[in-house]
């Protein structure tokens, strides 16, 4: 069985500590703290034995660094992610409306947490481009010439002059005009996610480019992250007992730009995992699958 070594906050540890207690085990070598560190999202090390989680958390804690020792098997797992593209807040709860348009009442007392902030996605996207022009005729005399150069220098002598006796008309056919190309790219773009977890399991998710947020009404702005951040403290406010990640919290507190950027989907969700993980221990949560 494999044993993680969780943080109990989420807040990374410093490197310094981590070097040292790495170094005493030699379970790790000392400069490995930095990634270790630097990928920190509420699990600071994965796969590890028992015995040798149990040893690195007894010299963390001589740094001052606290951890849980936590099987693998107890690490909860996200919910099924229900995308949603509009949602509203009323006094009674939350209303989310799924791409259909159906709308589901959710009493604001059954959300336990809220993840946000800026994670990067890997986006598939394509791009009509002109097509590529035939050449002129100077070019194609160019190359022809120097087609005919090498073969020469090959020896081909008689291939060159029976072509030259004998052409196959390839230059005189018409021409088919280009037709317009279509490129293929993946783009690493930053974008606003947010997440809405349900005591019993549920998981909204949406992210602010897509998401139309008609329910700010005046307060409409023309900036997505603008209207990202008002629904957000919006929603935040009805629900001061959910656990926050780090980057909720910065946004309720009306400074985004403090909040960590998730480098990848996994680094955000490890996060949302954390708040999952505490919320189960305190009896909070309590999805149908581990029920």
């Amino acid at each position: 069985m494999a044993w993680l070594l969780v943080q109990r906050s989420l807040t990374p540890p410093e490197i310094e500590p981590v070097q040292r207690a790495f170094q005493s085990t030699g379970i790790f070598h000392a400069l490995d703290a930095v990634s270790f560190v630097k990928d920190a999202f509420g699990v600071l090390a994965k796969g590890l034995e028992e015995h040798p989680a149990k040893q690195l958390q007894m010299a963390l804690a001589t740094q001052g660094v606290e951890v849980d020792v936590v099987a693998d098997s107890e690490w909860p797992v996200l919910p099924p992610a229900k995308r949603i593209v509009r949602a509203a807040c009323w006094a009674e709860g939350f209303e989310p409306l799924d791409p259909l348009g159906r709308p589901l009442h959710v009493p604001w007392d059954q959300i336990v947490a809220v993840s946000a902030g800026l994670v990067r996605r890997e986006e598939t996207g394509n791009r009509e481009v002109g097509a590529i022009k035939p050449l002129s005729e100077e070019g194609r005399a160019f190359l022809g010439f120097g087609a005919t150069a090498w073969e020469l220098a090959e020896g081909r002598i008689d291939s060159v002059i029976i072509d030259a006796l004998l052409p196959t008309g390839r230059d005189t056919e018409p021409v088919a005009p280009p037709a317009p190309m279509t490129l293929s790219r993946e783009e690493r773009n930053w974008r606003w996610c947010a997440e809405v977890i349900l005591a019993g399991g549920l998981r909204f998710v949406w992210q602010a480019h897509e998401f139309q947020f008609a329910s700010l009404g005046d307060r409409l702005s023309r900036d997505p992250a603008v209207n990202f951040g008002t629904f957000l403290r919006d929603l935040l406010s009805a629900v001061p007992n959910a656990l926050l990640n780090r980057g909720a919290f910065a946004v309720r507190e009306s400074q985004p730009d403090t909040g960590p950027r998730y480098p990848t989907r996994n680094a955000f969700g490890e996060e949302t995992q954390w708040l999952l993980w505490r919320l189960r221990r305190a009896g909070r949560y309590a999805p149908s699958a581990d029920a």
